[in-house]
This record gives structure tokens, sequence and C-alpha cells, in this order.
């Protein structure tokens, strides 16, 4: 697959971004604000998911979600929002 799908977005209203580094050796990145700092571990912040055929099934805000790769349409499969047995 080469082409490139946004799976999630962080916005930051009214912030003016004036750096952004990766690091050389592992997998981290930094963005540097008028507000502060972000940084971002790759590892921690990448997606769990699965590809079969034309579609990727992944874990996303607490639902599984399976996305068609040729119409790019993503369909919720089901909510995992378990509430604490007592």
């Amino acid at each position: 697959m080469e082409k490139r799908t946004l799976v999630d977005t962080i916005k930051k209203e009214n912030e003016r971004f004036w750096i952004l580094a990766a690091h050389p050796n592992i997998n981290i990145l930094g963005a540097g604000s008028d507000g502060g700092s972000l940084f971002f571990n790759l590892n921690r912040e990448r997606i769990h998911h699965v590809v079969h055929n034309n579609s990727v099934f992944f874990i996303h805000k607490n639902q599984l979600k399976q996305q068609n790769l040729l119409t790019q349409q993503v369909t919720i499969l089901k909510d995992l929002n378990y509430e604490k047995q007592k």
C-alpha cells in the first residue's frame, strides 16, 4: 500500500507551531509552539491494525472499525466500551 491515509488529527486552535523535529535513532517526534511543546512516541501512538483482502480492521476511540481500501469508507463494527461487572 503506497497511499497514506489520515487516521487521526490532533488540533490546537490559535497555536503557532514553529518547529518540528524527529529523533535520529528512536521513534519520537517533537513539536514546539508558543504555548509549549508536544512529544509523540510513535510506538505508543501507532494504531493496531490488520489488513485482510481490501479491508483494514483497526481499533480507534474504543471502537472496532473497518475501512475499505477501495472506497475509503469506514464502518464501525463494534463499540468496545465495557461497563465493569460487579
